[in-house]
């Protein structure tokens, strides 16, 4: 179980206890809320986290992003 202090913003996790978070279990909800939410440093962050491949499998699945977000994101991840 990998659990790790937030070194995100933060603001970006604040309905989240700190700490109780396993990062490959909650990797889809971690990266949603970054890509929705998150600024410059927690994008590089994710990138250490997690191997494109799963960045750009969660992205599609996320499904509460704008219309504008997802443009960014798709360019991104093409």
């Amino acid at each position: 179980m990998t659990k790790a202090k937030f070194t995100f913003s933060p603001g970006l996790f604040w309905d989240v206890k700190q700490g109780s978070f396993n990062y490959h279990k909650h990797a889809r909800f971690i990266i949603g809320r970054v890509l929705r939410f998150g600024e410059l440093g927690d994008w590089q962050k994710l990138k250490e986290m997690y191997t494109w491949p799963k960045l750009k499998s969660n992205y599609q699945r996320v499904r509460d992003l704008d219309s504008k977000s997802r443009a960014l994101w798709g360019i991104v991840f093409k």
